[in-house]
């Protein structure tokens, strides 16, 4: 059925109730976020849920398993509404793949951060060049940017 609530959803997350605390890398977190897929979808009819002809979106949980097996959790057996039993039914923890967008997001901030300098350092080199050359054709330019882009991105990684 569907939870409705017209206050905020809180969780614990104070250090002191927790141990084993390690810091999870952005760039690792993006990989796994570029990994999803995301569908749209309705329910089946036999669900009996009364917006099962609204379509929704998410992830498939035999699909998020094979990249977060933790955020796929198998209940050992459901009824739904209409006395079917579904037997080993996959359901998921979307506050850990939010969790992991987070991660992700960071990861982006940080390759932006890297081009926007990049670039800067690309205008730095334009404004030094000589008037008659700034104003060359398109394909020194063009030329002069990949090649400085180039290596410097051998330069960062």
């Amino acid at each position: 059925g569907n939870l409705r609530l017209t206050g905020d959803l809180m969780s614990v997350s104070d250090v002191r109730v927790k141990k084993s605390i390690f810091l999870r890398s952005s760039s690792t977190q993006l990989k796994n976020v570029q990994s999803l897929k995301l569908y749209t979808y309705n329910f089946n009819s036999y669900w009996n849920f009364p917006q099962k002809h609204t379509p929704k979106m998410g992830v498939l949980a035999q699909e998020l398993k094979e990249i977060f097996p933790a955020n796929v959790m198998t209940l050992s057996k459901t009824r739904q509404l209409s006395e079917h039993v579904q037997d080993k039914l996959l359901v998921v923890e979307h506050e850990r793949i939010f969790m992991e967008m987070v991660g992700a997001m960071k990861a982006l901030a940080i390759k932006n951060k890297v081009l926007r300098a990049q670039i800067e350092k690309v205008r730095q080199l334009q404004r030094q060049l000589p008037e008659e050359r700034t104003v060359d054709t398109l394909g020194t330019s063009a030329l002069l940017v990949a090649t400085f882009v180039l290596g410097l991105s051998f330069v960062t990684h």
